[in-house]
């Protein structure tokens, strides 16, 4: 049919270009709105793959899940210019004021989605390698604790996904208020971290810097995804 021709994802199998954006259908801003939308939410897998593969990679030492993510960013980094130019093109062609608020929203989103991107490229990878590269381990009850607060927030971005998705805003409300949650657990968790630095039990001042910055930026992560919700729902 007519809008099938649109809506269904490109068949070409290169990650690097974008699976349902579609120049033809920016005569149809209706269409090309369903379409960048769906393209967001690829956008949005992506990242969160990203935010799941961040706590292994330290854990397990693993160079291969490093170069993974490098590939990961660049390709965020493509879909992120082709979602913006699509929609940029899109607010051009359109008249309708509820259809601009859309696209605003969605740029919105977009950006929140490249700062989560950024964080593991730009702060987390570094020290990835840094620590792949050096002989420095959390202990036991520090590794314990990062995966806790990994699956948190890991949590938190798969429900802020599933939000995107299913446009449920009671859902969406009560993911509003998890971000309380986690200021208070990110606390606890460098207070433990550091009562264990001063009784000796930490392996070393490395890893300790290490530990609390991998909270300071999960922690990140999830404001990052809580914003979306915010954008979403014009929350406050």
């Amino acid at each position: 049919s007519y809008f099938s021709r649109f809506i269904k994802a490109s068949e070409e199998a290169d990650p690097f270009k974008p699976k349902y954006l579609n120049n033809n259908s920016l005569h149809t801003p209706g269409i090309a709105l369903i379409l960048a939308k769906k393209e967001t939410l690829h956008l949005a897998n992506l990242v969160t793959k990203m935010v799941e593969e961040l706590l292994p990679t330290f854990l397990e030492k693993d160079k291969k899940r490093i170069a993974n993510l490098e590939q990961s960013e660049r390709i965020v980094n493509v879909l992120r210019d082709a979602i913006t130019q699509f929609l940029i093109k899109l607010n051009k062609q359109n008249q309708n004021v509820e259809t601009a608020k859309e696209i605003y929203k969605l740029l919105g989103i977009v950006k929140e989605l490249e700062e989560i991107a950024d964080i593991v490229d730009t702060n987390l990878i570094p020290k990835a390698k840094f620590w792949a590269n050096s002989t420095f381990v959390f202990s036991i009850e520090g590794a314990n604790e990062l995966k806790s607060f990994h699956h948190h927030c890991l949590q938190h971005l798969q429900a802020v996904v599933q939000a995107m998705a299913s446009h449920n805003e009671k859902h969406a409300k009560k993911l509003k208020t998890t971000e309380k949650e986690t200021i208070r657990m990110a606390y606890e968790l460098e207070k433990s971290h550091f009562s264990r630095l001063i009784e000796e039990v930490e392996a070393s001042v490395q890893s300790s810097k290490v530990h609390i910055e991998l909270i300071g930026l999960m922690h990140a992560i999830t404001r990052h995804a809580t914003q979306i919700v915010r954008i979403l729902y014009d929350f406050d």
